[in-house]
């Protein structure tokens, strides 16, 4: 590893005190600091062989690339281990920041080594997270992977809020899925959804700005690998991704602009859950192995305007903009696959079925599809299961669902290709057809 120094007179003396690894002071006087293109983690004391904590080395890193604008830092080993600093604020506070692993306030790439570099996640004192936790004030603490932190209100250049790349890069959070999925976790056994465990998680409530993955893997954190909760947030990018081995959510973008093509998500409690933002794309993708698919919907949510009911509905983010949700995926063995408004595109299915509920969503309008299934289990119910409002009728309407059945799922015997019940109206235009 070659490190290159470069001269820069607005360094200051809080500069130098700050970043003591990546700055010195020559005999002449002059000051010098590291060069963008040289920040690598083993620069500020990491290790890299994946037992030594390096936690502080690759914060440090970060903090010197946002403090000084270089963007990019750099793994040059194969695996690291991340100890979760100590937390002392109640686990239920979501805009605390003690107790994250690596933590971004600014706009940062980290690069790993080769094929991937992994970052392994583990408590406080290095043992393995599924079996050693933090306990605050009673509860569970395990902490983010990556927590972007974010600002109170979104400003008019959203280029200038927190966002991370990551490229080549693989992220363990020690905990592999149980069959537990009760949230908060146990305190004394730590199982179940782990809401403090989440791989990837935009601050609650906050403006963030984009996340970006290529050529990276994010698994085995207990709560969502993907989180992002508020109405502020950017886009997230996935080029051959892989995200999964969680009691939770393995994606849950809460409105953010999803763009993945060529990901694998597996086995996970929901494969997905929330909304896809303005224009979502889920293009050559397979979610395989979860207990069910959340939703998948285009727009973002609001408060049912329907009079009692108290569940979330998609909503347009602006009038005549269709806010599609473009899906080529595969799903294969993860039981009931809900379906909200604004979805189109194709669907592979196995031992899997589509469920339009207004149980789930009080609306759902805008579905057009063209859906190939196949079976191995005999036990499966249906193909598309449709359940309507039984009190309140045309809440969903203008359906399109086009069927394919292979040799195998013309073998099994269905209950029925398609399961309705409730209140569906003439003017509903719900169509579940089969093709030859």
């Amino acid at each position: 590893m070659n490190l290159i120094f470069e001269s820069d007179p607005r360094i200051d003396p809080a500069f130098l005190a700050a970043h003591p690894s990546a700055t010195f002071t020559a005999s002449d006087g002059r000051n010098f600091r590291l060069s963008p293109e040289t920040v690598f983690v083993e620069a500020f004391g990491a290790v890299g062989d994946g037992h030594t904590n390096d936690q502080a080395a690759i914060q440090q890193a970060i903090k010197y690339a946002e403090t000084f604008g270089t963007g990019t830092v750099r793994f040059k080993q194969r695996a690291y281990a991340v100890w979760c600093p100590k937390r002392t604020s109640d686990p239920g506070q979501n805009n605390a920041y003690d107790g994250h692993s690596i933590i971004i306030e600014r706009q940062i790439a980290l690069v790993g080594h080769g094929n991937k570099t992994r970052i392994l996640f583990r408590n406080q004192d290095g043992r393995e997270l599924h079996s050693d936790w933090q306990t605050v004030n009673g509860k569970v603490w395990r902490g983010a992977g990556i927590f972007l932190k974010g600002w109170p209100s979104s400003p008019s250049d959203r280029s200038k809020l927190p966002s991370a790349t990551l490229t080549d890069m693989e992220l363990d959070g020690g905990c592999d899925r149980t069959d537990v999925y009760s949230y908060p976790a146990d305190v004394s056994t730590g199982e179940g959804w782990d809401l403090t465990h989440k791989g990837l998680w935009a601050e609650n409530d906050r403006a963030t700005g984009d996340w970006t993955l290529v050529r990276s893997k994010v698994v085995r954190f207990r709560g969502e690998v993907f989180y992002q909760g508020g109405a502020h947030h950017g886009a997230f990018t996935g080029r051959d991704i892989v995200m999964g081995q969680t009691n939770a959510d393995i994606l849950n973008p809460c409105g953010t602009n999803l763009d993945i093509e060529r990901g694998y998500f597996f086995d996970g409690n929901q494969g997905w859950e929330g909304w896809a933002g303005a224009h979502g794309r889920l293009i050559a993708c397979t979610f395989e192995n979860c207990r069910s698919m959340g939703g998948l919907q285009g727009g973002k949510a609001r408060p049912s305007k329907i009079r009692g009911n108290s569940r979330n509905e998609p909503t347009q983010f602006s009038a005549g903009e269709v806010p599609w949700l473009d899906l080529d995926i595969k799903v294969i063995d993860c039981g009931p696959v809900y379906i909200g408004s604004w979805v189109r595109g194709r669907i592979d299915i196995t031992d899997s079925f589509l469920a339009l509920s207004t149980k789930v969503y009080p609306r759902i309008s805008d579905v057009v599809l063209s859906i190939s299934a196949r079976c191995r289990k005999k036990s499966m119910p249906c193909v598309v299961s449709v359940t309507a409002g039984e009190s309140v009728p045309n809440l969903i309407k203008d359906i399109t669902i086009k069927i394919q059945l292979d040799q195998s799922a013309s073998l099994v015997r269905f209950a029925r290709l398609v399961s309705q019940r409730g209140n569906l109206d003439d003017t509903s235009n719900v169509s579940v057809t089969l093709e030859p």
